[in-house]
């Protein structure tokens, strides 16, 4: 089995932004895509086009997140325009090397490429670090044995995350039936009339031999949960690190924001450190944080920051905008009662079986990259 250098055997294409002034909404030039809030479950959606396109990825290439977060995947389903987020990569022989066994082994090799990410406004990865992957690569049958058997995992995550999609969508029209449209413009509150975006900031006696730094990376977007995070010595943690954040506090992204970088803190983790690029918003009495989260996964909610985000290169929104969302608010006890009907459709959710599953198809590459096939095949 032949062991190479990513560079060896793929085409690693390092995107660019092009010149602002060439976006465009009128679909004239290419497809641009900027980053990960452009990915959906398989391809990117198209929101900008570009008609003076400095680096261009080819249908079927896949495409990768190389900043805030770094690993985020899709394939390209037309000729596009990819901005200095991403990078395009494809197989330089098709028959040394198969797409699909390269799209899953770069999807092993995430957390890895997360832990090399630099940068103090935002973690991310340039073309050397792509190109020092080293890629185990059988024969071209078994790299489609291989890809099949990870194929079949991947129709089962499909599978457990269009069930959950059900239950979220019962929570939604739960949400409907109980209050109504909170979303008015005529409602005389706002958001941070209720709640506080004020968290404890990490000071020199916040002494933990281990705290858990979490990031627009740690959250899985098809979940809305925080499922990584990486761990530090509180002297050594990143200058963003700087948000100590508790059970059933929430974090919007004010990067890139979008319904998808949504997550709520929850009470199996300990000694959490939110990146500034976070809004956190902080629980306490006077709301219900299950409402809250329900209220900011709503895509009226994303539409009404998207308006409001600035800057072509690192688009974001201020914390001051996410409190200034006017809302109805409804009586606590009816946010209570709520609540109650979330947590029993979470408990159907068996999130964790996603989780399991994933953590197979990277343990079949760690075997892959360690041992031998025929573990593989068992």
């Amino acid at each position: 089995m032949e062991i190479k250098n990513l560079n060896e055997v793929c085409m690693i294409n390092m995107g660019q932004s092009p010149d602002s002034s060439s976006y465009n909404d009128k679909k004239e030039g290419l497809a641009f895509y900027q980053g990960n809030a452009d990915f959906g479950e398989i391809h990117p959606t198209t929101r900008v086009w570009c008609n003076n396109p400095i680096k261009i990825a080819e249908k079927d290439d896949i495409l990768i997140s190389v900043r805030a977060p770094i690993g985020s995947m899709n394939i390209a389903n037309e000729k596009c325009c990819i901005g200095r987020g991403l990078a395009s990569i494809k197989p330089i022989d098709k028959n040394e090397c198969n797409q699909n066994y390269l799209y899953y082994f770069l999807e092993s090799k995430v957390p890895y490429m997360q832990s090399k990410g630099t940068g103090s406004t935002f973690k991310a990865i340039n073309k050397g670090i792509l190109t020092s992957l080293q890629i185990k690569l059988p024969n071209i049958r078994e790299q489609e044995k291989i890809s099949s058997i990870i194929s079949k995992i991947k129709a089962q995550i499909h599978n457990k995350k269009l069930q959950i999609r059900k239950y979220d969508e019962l929570v939604k029209s739960q949400f409907i039936e109980m209050f109504g449209n909170v979303f008015t413009q005529k409602a005389v509150h706002t958001l941070g009339d209720y709640i506080s975006d004020k968290t404890d900031k990490v000071k020199k006696d916040y002494l933990h031999e281990n705290i858990k730094y979490v990031d627009i990376s740690s959250i899985d977007n098809t979940q809305n949960e925080i499922t990584s995070y990486t761990t530090y010595k509180t002297q050594d943690r990143p200058s963003r690190a700087q948000q100590i954040v508790e059970d059933g506090d929430i974090v919007i992204s004010t990067v890139r924001p979008n319904l998808n970088n949504v997550a709520m803190i929850k009470d199996d983790f300990e000694n959490i450190v939110a990146s500034t690029g976070f809004c956190v918003l902080k629980k306490n009495m006077q709301v219900n944080e299950y409402f809250i989260f329900t209220l900011v996964k709503d895509s009226r909610f994303a539409d009404y920051l998207s308006k409001l985000t600035t800057g072509a290169s690192y688009p974001a929104v201020s914390n001051k905008s996410v409190l200034n969302f006017k809302i109805d608010m409804p009586p606590i006890e009816l946010q209570n009662k709520f609540a109650e009907i979330v947590k029993h459709i979470d408990k159907l959710k068996f999130r964790e079986t996603i989780t399991k599953l994933k953590n197979l198809c990277y343990n079949i590459f760690n075997i892959i990259q360690s041992k031998n096939l025929s573990e593989v095949k068992k």
